[in-house]
Formats: structure tokens, sequence, C-alpha cells
């Protein structure tokens, strides 16, 4: 008998969560987080209604799902590059944000879903909001939240932030999502 490594429920499973994140990743991009219904997010990926519930009981979660995908993607592009210390290693950093940014430039489905989600979720309500505005230490070096006016001595100048790339810039993600 031959080996069943990699095949499976969780195999298979794995495979249709990857399929529904990217059509999610296409629909969100088009139309934004409430211009698409779970329907069409089924359709898309090619599963049954009841067969995205299984896997997603709700939008919310296909979201977080979607934004988790793109962090993961960018973490690491970052961790090739050896880029994870920019104040430390400065070069490496340098090439970790231009890994991403040309993984923007071959994925422009990403960016443009980041810029969808990102204006929607100025909106308390919106379910992705905690998500762009909450202060994360583990991404963000003392300075702060980039979203967050900066309060430590010799900050940059008013309304600019340091975010955990080590670059200045004005109301942009830390180097997590990395859009």
């Amino acid at each position: 008998m031959g080996s069943r490594a990699g095949r499976g429920p969780y195999a298979k499973s794995a495979t249709v969560r990857r399929r529904v994140v990217e059509a999610c990743v296409e629909a969100f991009a088009r139309t934004g987080f409430y211009g698409v219904t779970m329907k069409d997010v089924a359709r898309r990926a090619g599963i049954s209604y009841t067969g995205l519930l299984h896997h997603f009981p709700g939008k919310e979660d296909l979201l977080l799902a979607v934004l988790e995908f793109r962090t993961e993607q960018s973490a690491r592009l970052l961790e090739a590059a050896g880029g994870r210390d920019p104040a430390g290693r400065p070069l490496e950093g340098l090439r970790g944000m231009l890994a991403v940014t040309a993984d923007n430039a071959l994925n422009p489905g990403l960016l443009e879903l980041h810029c969808v989600i990102s204006g929607e979720a100025t909106s308390p309500d919106h379910p992705a909001h905690a998500y762009y505005t909450q202060e994360r230490p583990e991404e963000v070096q003392c300075m702060g939240n980039p979203t967050v006016p900066q309060r430590a001595t010799g900050a940059p100048r008013a309304g600019r932030h340091t975010c955990s790339t080590g670059s200045s810039a004005t109301g942009s993600r830390s180097a997590r999502t990395s859009w």
C-alpha cells in the first residue's frame, strides 16, 4: 500500500479554505466587504453555500481569513529577506519592503482589496476596524501604531508615524501587512 501523506480530510479542507480565501480577495477587492454576499463567494470558489458555511460561518470570518492570509504572505516575504528587524538590519529591511512591493505588483487584487477594505474600516462598525486601528506591540516598534500619533521624544514631525518597517508613513499599515 502506498503512503497517503498529504491526503485526507485535513488536506482537502485546507485546499478548499485556500480557494475560498482567494475567491474572497477577488470579490472584496471588486465590491468591498459590504458588496459581497456569502453566496457570491461560494459561487466564485466553486463550492456550495452550505460547504462555505462549514468552513466560514459568517462573512466576518471570511474577511479575517483574507486579512490573515495577506499578513502571513507579507511576513514570509519579510522573513525571507531578513527584514523583520529594520532598525538593526536596515538593508535587509529595505529588501523586505521591496519584496512586499514586488508581490503587490504581481497581485494587484490584494492591493485593491486593502484600499477598499481599509477605507470601509474607518467606520467603527466595520468588522475590520479593530484590525486596522488596534496597537499590536509585537508588530510595531516602541513608537506605536502607525494610525496613532507618536508620543515619543524625537518623533517625526506632526502627522507622520514610524511603523515597524522603520519607515515613515502617513496613515499606512505597519510592515505586518505591508500592502
